[in-house]
Formats: C-alpha cells, structure tokens, sequence
C-alpha cells in the first residue's frame, strides 16, 4: 500500500506545526515547499515578515 500525501496537506502540516510553537494562528504562516538535488526538500516559512528554513535530507 503506497501512502499519498498532497502537496497542499504537507503545507497544511506545516503552518499548523509553526503556529503552535510560535502560539499564533496558522494563518498567519505562509510557506514555500522546495526541492534540490543536493540538499533533498526544505520550506520556506515566512512567518510576522521574518523567515525561517526547514530541511529534511535524502
């Protein structure tokens, strides 16, 4: 069995888990999913004009 995640339900994921560590609304979180090859997937998050990157390694 293959689990399928949207791209939308990660970007949701995401502006929940900010909001709740920085105690704000998640729609005060924007994000930005990205890929390279070398660095594997990461996010963007803007959150209050400030920004923050998230990595995850392949």
């Amino acid at each position: 069995m293959t689990l399928i995640i949207t791209e939308q339900d990660i970007i949701n994921a995401v502006c929940i888990y900010i909001a709740e560590k920085k105690q704000i609304k998640p729609q005060e979180v924007e994000v930005e999913l990205m890929y390279d090859d070398d660095y594997g997937f990461s996010a963007e998050v803007y959150v209050a004009g400030r920004n923050k990157y998230l990595l995850h390694r392949i």
